[in-house]
């Protein structure tokens, strides 16, 4: 008998908006959390062990890196991943040199809360985000 296991997922930002509109199902069954800032993360994080954290860099009362510190702490074994609004090189390797599985840039996408998707590490042996090959856009043709 196969069973599907639910990968606890929690989406840290003070702009949830933006992942309401991306099909999520039913948010408690999937289990997906939403929470608006690093305070609720921290409370949350108490209560049960979460897999999966994708943490706003820019959060109205932290930095998303330090939320991410302190929760990486409790829970090594989780798999966390930096969202940035605009995409800025140095959050990127900030995000890297922590040891987070990966930095994402709004807009959210739906393959972002893929259970554990693809992880591979990088050339510097720190872990790194995949995007599924179906969802990439358009490739170079090598001439």
């Amino acid at each position: 008998m196969v069973t599907n296991r639910v990968v606890r997922t929690v989406i840290v930002d003070a702009q949830l908006d933006a992942y309401r509109a991306l099909p999520l199902g039913e948010a408690e069954s999937s289990g997906l959390t939403l929470l608006d800032s690093g305070r609720a993360a921290l409370q949350h994080s108490a209560i049960e062990p979460i897999e999966q954290w994708l943490i706003n860099i820019h959060l109205p009362d932290m930095s998303g890196l330090e939320l991410f510190r302190m929760l990486h702490t409790r829970h090594p074994k989780a798999r966390f991943v930096l969202v940035g609004d605009v995409y800025q090189a140095e959050e990127e390797r900030q995000t890297r040199t922590w040891g987070a599985a990966g930095y994402l840039c709004k807009p959210p996408q739906a393959w972002w809360l893929e259970p554990l998707q693809a992880e591979q590490r990088s050339d510097d042996g720190h872990p790194g985000i995949s995007k599924p090959q179906s969802a990439s856009p358009h490739r170079r043709q090598q001439s």
